[in-house]
Order: structure tokens, then C-alpha cells, then sequence
């Protein structure tokens, strides 16, 4: 590429860049939209807890007391507090028709009927208006199953220390180890964290695909684009604005990036430790701009190809659907990075942006992998591009009817 080249290109990209980067809506997006959803999301998670906190009140009913108590101790000491639980040992058919009245007139939220017959046979009734809550169950039926079985040892004659070793159970602490990292150590908020990474990687590429062929697409509905021919070719108005808008982009992501480091780091005595490794940050950015590159193209030239964008929704879909299905297939990959339909998938270059970065992120693959999407990824990019710059060099001064499939296949022979 000439100097001439490289200086049209450069104030291209300079102009798209810094039109963006001035409007209102971009300092809103970058900045004030993720400060937002986190205060929708807390603000959401605060009123919930402090809905169940006011509002569950439980009467345990159990003619055996020392059970009873058992039972409620463990279900208090579980929930903090948050929930209220009154024994009573009365268990006739008056009583519980009384707390059913009580339930359907809101003055209790739920009752666990545990009756003589009900101890024989080890099970009990949880009676509650609605059928959420689905932890507080699991809560009870483990409290519950519990208490029977201390309840049965100490029956046998076994010690009250002996039963509380027996129960004690165990702690599980999950390590992951694989390639050159050694043991990593991972949990639920990290895998949830890289998860929607794996998700906002998928939105920046198409958001930014999405955003050139709707500028290509106005600057050839006014005519615009007639004028910028005058100074500059195709290739070079086509290449400054896939870079223009993937600085966008970019910086984007790198503050949004600064701003979940700055909230992920955790209150610790550890500085400097986050929930994502920086490692994980850098892949990123290349999944970002590797991903970018190839979609933007596409979007570029079916932008410049036809005349509004109800005409290019159909290609639109065409063009994101290897994104679409490759989203749908983050979870498989998550539980099971190693499986034949992750390697292949994550291998495909319109998917691995998205899949093979979730890869890495839940356990490293083997290096010729990671070196071999690269390659695949790369040789796709130029592929794309020079097929884009062919179709957007002929279709972006083509007006009127809508092109077929078939005359978009001669521009590609054309000089």
C-alpha cells in the first residue's frame, strides 16, 4: 500500500473514530450503561432479600420436641435469620386446618407438618401459597433428613458426639489442572464472570458489524459516498472505516474492561488478584479485534451491495447466525471443553471468537489448538476481506433494483 494509500486510510479512520467517540450516546453507553445495570441488578437483588427477610414466617409443626428444635436450629443457623420458625406439637386435623386458614390469609407464609406417622415413615409436608423459593425447599428437606437421622442414631444408642462426627461431612475444594498453568484454582464467580464475557464478546462483534453496514448504507443513500470517490478508492474508504469503528470499539471494551477489573477486585488482603485473570483480559481483546475484522467485512459489504437495510435484513441473518449458534453453544462448551464438538467448533473460524476463548478460559487446551484457530482465524480474515473488497468496491455505486446472488458472484471477477 502506497503512502497515499495509508494517509486516505488513516483520515478515514481518524474521522469515523472520533465521530463516534463526540456523540452523546457513546459516553453514555461506555460509561453510564454498565454503572446502571449494576444498580438495576443490585437494586433488584437488595429488595429481593429484604422481601424474604420481612415476609417468611414458618410454623414448624412436630409432636416431638427435641426433633422439632433440631430441625428449626438448623434451619435458622442456614438462613441467618432471614426467616422465622415457631414450633408447635400439636399435630390434630383442627390445628392443621387452623394453619391452613392462616396460610390462605396470609398470616403465615408456610408450615412443615411432621406427624407420628410421618417420623415412622421419614418423610414430612411443606405447605407454602406459591411454589418459589426452591432453595428454602432444598433447605428443608436437607434439615428434615438430617434431624431423622440423628433422631434414629441416637435411638440405636449412639453417642451424641459419635452422631455429630459421623454427620459432619466434608468441604470440597475444586482445582483445575492442564497445561502449563499448574493448579488453578476456580469458582462460581469466576465461571459466571467469564461467562458473560464469552456473552459480551458476541454483542461488541455483532453491535460494531451491525454499525458499519448501517453507515455504508447512509453514505450511499445521500450520495455521500460519490463525493469520498473523488479523493479516495473503494478499498481505502472501506478499510478506514472498518478501522475507525473498530477503535470504537476497542476503546470501549478496554474501559468497560477497567471498570470490571476495578469492581472485581476482591476485599482481600490480596492486591492485584481478580476474579479474571489477566491473561484471560488479553485473549479478550484478540478474540475482539480477530472476530471484529471478520464480521465488519461482511457487514461492510453487504451494506455497500444494497440500497437500505430492509433489503440487507436477510443477509444480516446470514451473517450472524454462525455467531447465533455459537452462542447457543457456550454452556456445552463450558461443562465439557475437551468434548469433539467443543475442539471442532472452537476450530471454526466464524465460531472461535466466541468458543474457543470460553475454552480457554474454563480449561487451556492443547497449544496446537489454540495455535491452529489462530492460523485458521487469520487466513479466514483475509478470505473475507479481499471477497468483501470486491463486492463493495463494484455494489457500492450500484443503485436501484436489489442484486442477486448470481451478479454478486460476476463482481467478484470484475478489475
Amino acid at each position: 500500500m502506497s503512502n497515499r494509500a495509508l494517509r486516505n486510510t488513516w483520515i478515514i479512520c481518524k474521522h469515523e473514530c472520533l465521530k463516534r467517540i463526540r456523540t452523546r450516546s457513546f459516553l453514555i453507553t461506555t460509561f453510564l450503561m454498565p454503572l446502571f445495570l449494576a444498580a438495576a441488578f443490585g437494586s433488584a437483588a437488595l429488595l429481593g432479600a429484604r422481601a424474604n427477610r420481612d415476609n417468611q414466617r414458618i410454623v414448624l409443626v412436630c409432636p416431638r420436641q427435641d426433633l422439632a428444635e433440631d430441625i428449626r436450629e438448623h434451619l435458622v443457623n442456614n438462613t441467618k435469620g432471614t426467616y422465622h420458625v415457631t414450633i408447635d406439637t400439636e399435630v390434630s386435623d383442627a390445628e392443621h386446618q387452623r394453619l391452613v386458614d392462616d396460610l390462605n390469609a396470609s398470616r403465615i407464609d408456610g408450615f412443615l407438618w411432621i406427624d407420628a406417622d410421618s417420623i415412622k415413615e421419614g418423610r414430612a409436608t411443606y405447605e407454602r401459597r406459591s411454589a418459589g423459593d426452591f432453595r428454602w425447599q432444598l433447605l428443608i428437606r436437607n434439615s428434615v433428613s438430617s434431624a431423622l437421622n440423628r433422631m434414629r442414631m441416637a435411638e440405636y444408642g449412639i453417642k451424641p458426639d459419635q452422631i455429630k462426627t459421623m454427620l459432619q461431612g466434608a468441604e470440597l475444594e475444586m482445582r483445575f489442572t492442564g497445561g502449563s498453568r499448574g493448579s488453578v484454582r476456580r469458582d462460581a464467580a469466576a465461571i459466571v464472570t467469564v461467562l458473560l464475557l464469552a456473552t459480551a464478546l458476541f454483542i461488541t462483534v455483532l453491535s460494531y458489524g451491525v454499525m458499519i453496514m448501517r453507515s455504508v448504507l447512509d453514505e450511499k443513500a445521500s450520495r455521500v459516498i460519490e463525493v469520498l470517490l473523488c479523493s479516495a478508492t473503494p478499498d481505502e474508504l472501506m478499510s478506514g472505516k472498518i478501522l475507525g469503528v473498530g477503535a470504537v470499539g476497542l476503546i470501549q471494551v478496554v474501559i468497560w474492561g477497567m471498570m470490571g477489573i476495578a469492581m472485581a477486585k476482591p476485599p482481600s488482603s490480596t492486591p492485584g488478584v481478580h476474579i479474571v485473570p489477566l491473561p484471560l483480559m488479553i485473549y479478550f481483546g484478540i478474540f475482539y479485534l480477530l472476530g471484529y475484522l471478520l464480521y465488519s467485512a461482511m457487514f461492510a459489504a453487504i451494506g455497500a451491495a444494497f440500497n437500505s437495510s430492509d433489503e440487507a435484513q436477510h443477509w444480516t441473518f446470514a451473517i450472524i447466525s454462525p455467531l447465533i449458534f455459537a452462542c447457543t453453544l457456550i454452556a456445552p462448551v463450558a461443562a465439557a471443553p475437551n468434548s469433539t464438538l467443543a475442539v471442532i467448533t472452537s476450530l471454526i473460524p466464524f465460531c472461535s471468537p466466541v468458543l474457543m476463548y470460553m475454552r480457554l478460559a474454563v480449561e487451556s487446551p492443547p497449544g496446537w489448538q489454540i495455535v491452529l484457530c489462530f492460523a485458521l482465524l487469520i487466513a479466514a480474515i483475509y478470505v473475507v476481506q479481499r471477497i468483501a473488497t470486491q463486492i463493495y468496491r463494484v455494489g457500492i455505486l450500484m443503485y436501484g433494483k436489489r442484486p442477486s446472488v448470481r451478479e454478486m458472484v460476476k463482481w467478484l471477477s470484475y478489475a
